[in-house]
Order: C-alpha cells, then sequence, then structure tokens
C-alpha cells in the first residue's frame, strides 16, 4: 500500500485549485475508483489497481489494513 491508496487519508495524485486525481472508494458502490475533477464536473472510474504502486485494489485487502 501506498499514500496514494490509503483510503483513510487518500493523497491526490494532482491537485491544483480547479483539478483533482484522486484513488478513493465510490460513496455508492464501495468499490476503489479513479476520482477526476475539474471544476465542477467529476468524472469516476472504476480501478483494480493502484496507479502507483501497483496494488490490488479490492475488499479483501482493504480488510486487511
Amino acid at each position: 500500500m501506498c499514500e496514494y491508496c490509503d483510503f483513510k487519508k487518500p493523497k491526490p495524485f494532482f491537485e491544483t485549485l480547479k483539478n483533482s486525481v484522486t484513488c478513493l472508494k465510490s460513496g455508492m458502490t464501495g468499490l476503489p475508483i479513479l476520482e477526476i475533477v475539474q471544476y465542477a464536473y467529476e468524472l469516476d472510474i472504476n480501478i483494480s489497481y493502484c496507479p502507483m504502486c501497483g496494488r490490488k485494489l479490492t475488499e479483501e485487502n482493504d480488510a486487511e489494513v
């Protein structure tokens, strides 16, 4: 696990005043997502692996944390 895929305190991969990219758990499904926010628009992409450390982001791994 790395600082980017720690769902307790997610650190953004990229962040400016109006843009951000973060790996976190979906509030609706509980699955890991890549959240891309630009101005007032948001895009959520389901992911299986952390883009930074390559750890598999499954419910089994999250339960161990």
